[in-house]
């Protein structure tokens, strides 16, 4: 993977004749990364990259190749205020991440959200606020991989302490949703979550 990022900085990685940018491929390998099903497809792409300089079949988990991303983007805008003076952070803050997670370079679809939701024209919807959870909330189950690239198990241990009566779920797959393929008995206890009367 770093030889494949290397190249890409030295520009002899393309996509239909534009050079690549090392950022594009890490995006693609993390959006394989969080389905199983793309992992076959992802090593081969690697490999293929590697031997023609080509981006291939890479470029199709690429968000730019996601005709729906920038909606999903825009949604978390209205979720998630970023103030336009937080993108002055975002190089420090990115190469603390780096050093934690050199393979793909710190790479998240968190740079881009963020970065792109800075100084959004339409006030967010939420203001981050100290959780109160009424005594009525009704039991949540919250599922887990331990390799879930988008939602790290940390955060769904963090939610399932700040939820009283909540279940966690936890499985030792990857991928980034237990439903339908990842783990069998995640998905029987998610059925039977929600097929509880």
């Amino acid at each position: 993977m770093s030889q494949l990022l290397a190249e890409a900085d030295a520009g002899r990685i393309k996509d239909q004749g534009r050079p690549v940018r090392a950022e594009e491929i890490a995006n693609a390998i993390d959006t394989g990364l969080n389905d199983s099903s793309f992992f076959g497809p992802v090593a081969t792409g690697i490999q293929r990259a590697l031997q023609t300089g080509a981006m291939g079949d890479l470029t199709q988990l690429t968000s730019a190749k996601n005709g729906d991303y920038p909606l999903y983007r825009a949604i978390i805008c209205q979720d998630i205020p970023v103030p336009a003076v937080a993108a002055s952070q975002f190089p420090a803050e990115a190469a603390k991440v780096r050093a934690l997670a050199p393979t793909l370079r710190g790479y998240s679809e968190f740079w881009d959200i963020a970065s792109g939701c800075a100084g959004w024209p339409t006030p967010a919807r939420w203001t981050p606020h100290q959780w109160r959870v009424p005594a009525s909330f009704p039991p949540v189950l919250l599922t887990s991989g331990a390799y879930d690239v988008a939602t790290p198990r940390p955060w769904a241990e963090n939610v399932h302490r700040a939820l009283p009566g909540s279940t966690l779920v936890r499985w030792d797959g990857d991928g980034h949703a237990a439903w339908p393929a990842h783990s069998p008995s995640t998905v029987a206890a998610e059925i039977s979550y929600l097929t509880r009367s």
